[in-house]
């Protein structure tokens, strides 16, 4: 059976979700790798605030249990990258990381982004979703040295109701990632994972959604003027 690794932001939402659903579904790993750092910190509190009011996962603390837990500054500091390779794991899942550089991305690496790829790249992934009216999901791909650019394993569509909040879909499609990364790992466990190439020109790189779009967003939402358009998964 093969070995993975587990790398985290300290106390993000998005991983301990994920981190949750690993364990349940008998699939904990043999490492994680948490980092600690004003960027976790930033990034604990951006998606906090856009799943506000919803149930929040259990504590990375609670999570951890019998789990070897490693604690670092950033993810690309060569302790790290020291620690998978004495750890011999085929795989490393992302919990929800700073973008990886360097010699760590010569590792297999696999990472769930809450957008379907290739058509939302980078940040704020489901609000850009529904200012452009592309359906709401998620793709696990392997990770390369771009961003969101790695051959995609799998997609998974998420099925909205009509006027859901963003927090809630945010939320929801948290969920959906995590039990995105268990499928995914159990098809790496039995050997029937493939993986195919981006199409990288039908698709768009976008930043972090300002406070403005963010409740233009809100308003499309609840006027049901958001229209996804449809797309082959």
């Amino acid at each position: 059976m093969q070995r993975h690794a587990f790398l985290v932001l300290e106390g993000h939402p998005y991983g301990r979700r994920m981190l949750q659903r690993l364990r349940e579904a008998g699939l904990a790993p043999a490492l994680v790798i948490a980092e600690r750092s004003t960027v976790a910190e930033k990034e604990r509190a951006k998606f906090e605030a856009r799943m506000a009011g919803l149930p929040a996962p259990p504590s990375m603390q609670e999570l951890s249990g019998d789990l070897e837990l490693v604690t670092v500054g950033d993810h690309n500091e060569p302790r790290c990258l020291e620690l998978l390779r004495q750890a011999g794991v085929d795989w490393v899942l992302l919990g929800g990381t700073r973008i990886l550089k360097g010699a760590l991305l010569e590792l297999d690496m696999l990472n769930v982004h809450p957008g379907l790829l290739p058509w939302v790249r980078g940040s704020s992934a489901e609000a850009w979703s529904i200012m452009k009216d592309h359906p709401v999901g998620v793709t696990c791909h392997r990770v390369d040295s771009g961003v969101d650019t790695g051959p995609i394993l799998l997609r998974r569509l998420l099925e909205l109701a009509p006027a859901e909040s963003y927090e809630h879909i945010v939320w929801r499609n948290m969920g959906l990632a995590a039990q995105t990364m268990v499928e995914a790992l159990q098809l790496l466990q039995s050997g029937e994972a493939r993986f195919l190439p981006q199409q990288l020109e039908e698709g768009h790189s976008y930043r972090v959604m300002g406070p403005a779009r963010l409740e233009e967003v809100r308003r499309r939402l609840a006027s049901e003027a958001y229209s996804p358009r449809a797309v082959s998964l």
